[in-house]
């Protein structure tokens, strides 16, 4: 009996030794990144510190189910998919979030997403995004949705953007004002686009695709675009 209980006893030392062993703490050996930009957003070390790698952790301590704890920390990432080969190798791949624009708060920037979700705070914008204006922010935290008075100026914010995208527009427009949504504005450069509201927004944009590179100062009036019309000001002051 003695002599059994010293065998377990032994066994559960050894395993012990084995598993707090140098060669059980974890790794990054690969990461794939479906990138918003031309450069992941995070760096390795980003990554590892929120794995808890840079405290040596065990491997069996990183798991796809600690996905809700991870993110909070990483929110410019859409999905994460921890892979684990023997004895200490992870694999990562990565889908970022795309990002909409940024809004302007106390001189600083704040890039959201599609559900209003801050993805990074910024002194100066760094992706060529429009700056979102009407919307006012009271506080905010990295990681966590912003409280929209109404949430109809984020629907209306989302298809302007995936709609500028589908004509490559997104990086040439400076800025959307969403003040009053029946009245909605753009910017490109000293160029005013006011669409009205977003009835016709696929049109609308396909002939701000059209006209917006050869008459960059001004102001187009776009609101009757389902008559076939487009009116486009143009100040003499500002040729």
């Amino acid at each position: 009996m003695q002599k059994n209980v010293m065998i377990t006893l032994g066994i559960i030392f050894i395993c012990l030794v084995i598993f707090i062993l140098p060669t059980w703490q974890a790794q990054i050996t690969e990461i794939n990144v479906k990138s918003y930009s031309s450069q992941p957003h995070y760096s390795q070390k980003d990554l590892e510190i929120v794995l808890g790698i840079t405290k040596n952790a065990h491997i069996l301590n990183i798991s796809n189910k600690k996905w809700e704890k991870y993110k909070k920390s990483l929110p410019f990432i859409e999905s994460l998919k921890i892979t684990k080969k023997f004895p200490n190798m992870l694999i990562l791949d990565i889908v970022e979030k795309t990002p909409l624009g940024y809004i302007p708060f106390k001189e600083k920037y704040l890039l959201i997403d599609d559900q209003a979700i801050v993805l990074a705070e910024s002194t100066h914008p760094n992706f060529d995004l429009p700056l979102i204006e009407g919307i006012e922010v009271d506080k905010f935290l990295v990681g966590e949705k912003i409280s929209l008075s109404n949430d109809n100026a984020l629907l209306t914010l989302d298809l302007i953007t995936q709609t500028a995208m589908a004509y490559g527009l997104t990086s040439s427009i400076d800025s959307i004002n969403l003040l009053d949504l029946d009245d909605i504005t753009l910017r490109i450069k000293r160029l005013e686009i006011i669409l009205g509201d977003i009835s016709n927004l696929n049109r609308k944009m396909n002939w701000l695709d059209k006209i917006y590179k050869n008459y960059s100062v001004g102001i187009l009036d776009l609101r009757n675009i389902d008559l076939g019309e487009a009116i486009l000001t143009i100040d003499e002051r500002i040729k």
